[in-house]
């Protein structure tokens, strides 16, 4: 029996795919170094604090999902509901957006006619719904 393969957000970078490393030390001491210039100098215009640059997670190698075993569920504490009108290539993107990042949602869909997109909209309803 094939075990089934989902994917969940990675928790080490929140599912943003990157990591802020911080400041390098030599960005620190040239940002000090100016501004005490600054301080000293009138006419010397005061510098930005410098920005923590960011790092590709190495967990979930910058995607922000990784694989498990388990059945993503939904954490109803930490999200709210989402309420996805319409299944068509848009809605169910993000349908499986939600689903792989734990967030709660129904998808509402009104179809008068069965049409291939139809099937493919009740197919994953019925993969990724399974109790």
């Amino acid at each position: 029996m094939s075990t089934r393969e989902n994917w969940i957000s990675c928790k080490n970078c929140n599912g943003l795919g990157k990591k802020s490393q911080g400041v390098s030390k030599r960005k620190l001491s040239r940002y000090e170094s100016a501004v005490a210039q600054s301080k000293k100098n009138e006419n010397f215009i005061t510098p930005n604090k410098p920005k923590s640059s960011m790092q590709i997670c190495t967990i979930c190698s910058g995607t922000g999902l990784i694989t498990t075993n388990e059945r993503p569920s939904s954490n109803e504490k930490k999200y709210p509901h989402v309420a996805i009108v319409g299944a068509g290539i848009g809605g169910i993107a993000f349908a499986l957006a939600c689903l792989h990042r734990q967030i709660p949602f129904t998808l509402f869909e009104l179809t008068l006619f069965q049409t291939p997109l139809f099937f493919l909209h009740h197919a994953l309803y019925h993969i990724y719904n399974r109790q």
